[in-house]
């Protein structure tokens, strides 16, 4: 129960923010843009850039970079800064957490360069989040503390409200709930002194939230109901969001007959505006509700009505609530048999959420190395300049050195009839001179040292993430063979059930499920052991391959899949063509081409692979009539698990190593693939090798 109730609280949260975007403002802006000077559309593109930020992060990017050329086109500094934490922070809400440290970073530069306090103050806290998300509470914590005292030297409230809002978060997540509760207070405070009424409503939240951890369930309570006071003036989803905020207290209280009520007038309000992701959630809410009071058909009737919105929307997490309630509700009715169909259903999205997880953690990992990476890149580059700077600043002073002797030296041969009183104290001052110049040159000697004990430092710290990358790898090769064992066995043993003859034909669905779901556990496995050794290999067994029997073997093993989903497979190639190339690597890279151009392509549709020579390469190429490639997926087409906008005709699994491997592969044979492909125009796959000297002779 408590799980679900955070569950509530996360959607209730999204769509608060969701619905921050002032409609009004924007229009207005937009109205006003054409009509002001080019000095002053800066920042209006700016605020253009921040309303949007959190419902479509694309125009915060958009409105952020014509502010920016502006800026530069007039060659003013004005707003850039503020644009680049804009960007930042959209690129945050799109989960592109490395761009986004590095636009926080520069906005950080940028600001420290124009002395903008304010700016340096948001970058600070903005960088804090990022560490935040990556889970390292620690570098966050500072970088907020940075950021509070500037916003607190500045007076400015606003800014402090973010930085209270952003520790409460961190404190919660290290279950310091009195710390957190405390700097929600702050936030509080200083959203009703502005009279933010969304702020408000958000704050109310966070320290409800807050209570219900602490066991104070009375005081969240009337947290909630302040908050629902003011969601009625702010429109029916806000409204609709507390009431379910409500319902789950009062329902986790046993107060059901309360519970039911605050759950039906959400549902009713959520109805109205037919909002797919909260009437998913409503209806698990009132599941849980009938469920708990007794009422088995109308918990039944809402738990079938999450399972149907959640797989719309793609929620498996939705999915897996209302399949636990289902199999608790079919057990109360003494239905075993559907409890336990209900309760498989459910560990079965348990797993496909672990699985998520674990890719979800391995992408955090990646992140966190591209921001350390990009963190010691400006620690770098920051010092370079610095060294550059100390040696222009001592180049600069030899000149004046140089100039001054030079002055002096015509000063005397014009003043020899000078007494000699006037030409001792001259001498005097060109010893001081002199000396001022030897201590400075004395204390660029020690900048220098330091510089190059940061050099040394900075090499550390590289070797160090590189060894973590080593270790990542390493990870990931034992768990793979851990793996492979145990589903071999359950592979093994899905052979011999059938031998008894005596299974039910569910039960031989389940065995033919069992195999499938293993068979695709071990690709997986073995594409992740392959990709491993490969990336981690350097030998190639170069020999002749004669095309034409070599294409007719490689292609036998998928014509019976490419005829059972009715594709036609079709290959051609040059008569007597040769190749001097790794048979097994070229094998593996057709596998992999042809089985993808199989798996997306629908029945009656046409697969061709042809190779052929044309001047001083051998190409092959591997053509379907699928779905083809956005340019979104050109983007990251080779990248390990990365699951493309296109899906299996045929439910069939597609794990995104395929092309990683093929990627690798080429690069080993030092050939060259490109793709030329358009959406809903299919997509062609060509593999370009280099002919030997040998085999350019006539």
């Amino acid at each position: 129960m408590r799980l679900l109730l955070v569950f509530v609280f996360s959607a209730i949260f999204s769509w608060v923010a969701y619905g921050r975007q002032d409609v009004v403002l924007i229009s207005q802006l937009q109205k006003r843009l054409p009509q002001q000077q080019e000095l002053n559309r800066i920042a209006t593109l700016n605020k253009l850039g921040w309303e949007y930020r959190l419902s479509e992060p694309d125009s915060t990017l958009y409105y952020c970079r014509q502010a920016i050329e502006l800026a530069q086109r007039l060659q003013t500094s004005r707003g850039i800064a503020e644009s680049l934490n804009y960007m930042g922070l959209a690129s945050s809400y799109k989960g592109d957490y490395p761009t986004a440290f590095d636009y926080h970073q520069k906005a950080l530069n940028i600001a420290t360069a124009t002395a903008d306090s304010s700016q340096i103050a948001h970058s600070l806290n903005s960088i804090g989040r990022i560490f935040y998300v990556q889970g390292n509470p620690v570098r966050s914590y500072d970088y907020y503390l940075k950021a509070l005292d500037l916003f607190t030297q500045l007076g400015d409230s606003s800014g402090m409200g973010y930085t209270y809002n952003s520790l409460s978060q961190l404190y919660e997540l290290q279950e310091e709930l009195g710390k957190a509760l405390e700097v929600a207070k702050k936030a509080l405070a200083i959203r009703q002194q502005q009279q933010n009424r969304r702020g408000q409503v958000s704050s109310y939240q966070t320290i409800a939230r807050l209570y219900t951890k602490l066991g104070t369930t009375e005081q969240a309570t009337v947290c909630l109901q302040k908050a629902r006071d003011i969601s009625r003036e702010l429109g029916e989803i806000s409204l609709a969001e507390i009431e379910l905020g409500l319902a789950e207290l009062y329902l986790n209280a046993q107060r059901y007959e309360e519970a039911l009520q605050n759950g039906q007038e959400a549902f009713q309000v959520i109805d109205r505006s037919h909002n797919r992701k909260l009437m998913a959630q409503a209806s698990l809410m009132m599941g849980c509700i009938h469920l708990k009071m007794g009422h088995f058909s109308q918990a039944h009737t809402f738990l079938d009505q999450v399972i149907k919105y959640a797989q719309e929307s793609g929620n498996l997490e939705e999915q897996q609530r209302a399949f636990l309630h289902l199999s608790e509700l079919a057990e109360r009715e003494n239905n075993y048999r559907q409890a336990y169909q209900h309760y498989r259903q459910h560990e079965a999205l348990q797993d496909s959420l672990y699985s998520t997880e674990k890719a979800r953690l391995m992408e955090q990992m990646d992140a966190q190395l591209k921001i350390d990476r990009i963190e010691q890149e400006y620690k770098l580059l920051k010092a370079t300049e610095e060294k550059n700077q100390l040696i222009i600043e001592h180049e600069r002073l030899k000149d004046i050195a140089q100039y001054l002797i030079l002055a002096l030296a015509v000063a005397l041969a014009t003043v020899l009839v000078v007494a000699y009183v006037k030409r001792r104290k001259q001498n005097e001052e060109l010893v001081v001179k002199n000396n001022r110049i030897e201590e400075q040159n004395r204390e660029i000697i020690k900048r220098n040292l330091f510089i190059e004990e940061q050099n040394l430092i900075l090499q550390r710290q590289n070797q160090d993430l590189r060894s973590m990358d080593e270790e990542k790898d390493q990870f990931m090769r034992i768990v793979a063979h851990d793996l492979k064992s145990p589903f071999n066995s359950i592979k093994g043993l899905t052979d011999l059930l059938p031998l008894d003859g005596n299974l039910t034909e569910e039960q031989q669905q389940f065995v033919t499920l069992i195999r499938q779901l293993s068979n695709d556990s071990l690709q997986l496995i073995t594409k992740m052991l392959d990709i491993h050794a490969l990336e981690h290999s350097s030998q190639v067994n170069t020999q002749e391959v004669m095309i034409e029997p070599w294409l007719e073997n490689a292609l036998r093993p998928h014509r019976a899949k490419a005829l059972q989903k009715g594709i036609t497979l079709r290959c051609e190639s040059e008569e007597g063509l040769l190749l001097e190339t790794d048979e097994l690597y070229l094998t593996r890279i057709l596998d992999n081409l042809v089985s993808n151009a199989v798996k997306y392509s629908s029945s009656g549709k046409l697969v061709e692979v042809n190779v052929y020579r044309q001047q001083h390469h051998v190409c092959l190429s591997v053509r379907d009539q699928g779905p083809g490639f956005t340019e979104q997926d050109k983007e990251q087409l080779y990248r390990k698990f990365r699951r493309l906008s296109a899906k299996p005709t045929q439910g069939e699994e597609s794990h995104g190593l395929g092309l990683s491997i093929v990627k690798t592969l080429v690069e080993k044979l030092d050939a060259s693939i490109v793709l030329h492909s358009h959406p809903d125009q299919g997509s062609e796959f060509v593999v370009t090798f280099p002919l030997t000297a040998k085999q350019l002779v006539p």
